[in-house]
């Protein structure tokens, strides 16, 4: 974001308030901006937890097509409240498909062969393509 975008967004702020109350900002009208300020900060404290607390709730999903070395494709999906690795998908998978014929090995993640993968935010939103089995081609930012 420019300089000028914030500018932009803080003189449309200000608009909305010139709206809202029908004058502009008068500094001398007596309130204790300090106050105001703390209040206003206890106010986006709160916005941030329920942010926090919707991606909570809404995990980041990943949409997978995936297989063991020599076998068929299958769809799979995992959700986590935060991103995952490369590898952590792939671990992930591996738990999915795993019906007792890996063992106890820790490496099992590594027969795990992933065709695409597609990462969704909290939000919804397309975050992240992967394509091409233990390659991360591309991660949108």
């Amino acid at each position: 974001m420019s300089n000028k975008q914030i500018v932009k967004l803080i003189e449309e702020r200000l608009e909305l308030g010139k709206r809202e109350y029908t004058e502009q900002l008068d500094v001398n009208d007596g309130r204790n901006w300090l106050q105001e300020a703390l209040e206003e900060a206890l106010d986006l404290c709160v916005y941030l937890t329920a942010e926090i607390q919707k991606r909570i709730e809404r995990p980041y999903r990943y949409i997978a097509t995936a297989r063991l070395e020599d076998h068929d494709n299958g769809l799979y999906q995992i959700e986590s409240s935060g991103r995952l690795t490369w590898h952590k998908i792939q671990e992930e998978i591996a738990i999915l498909i795993n019906d007792g014929a890996f063992g106890d090995d820790k490496n099992d993640w590594m027969s795990v062969y992933i065709d695409t993968c597609v990462e969704l935010t909290p939000d919804g939103d397309t975050d992240g393509i992967f394509i091409d089995g233990y390659q991360e081609v591309d991660r949108l930012l």
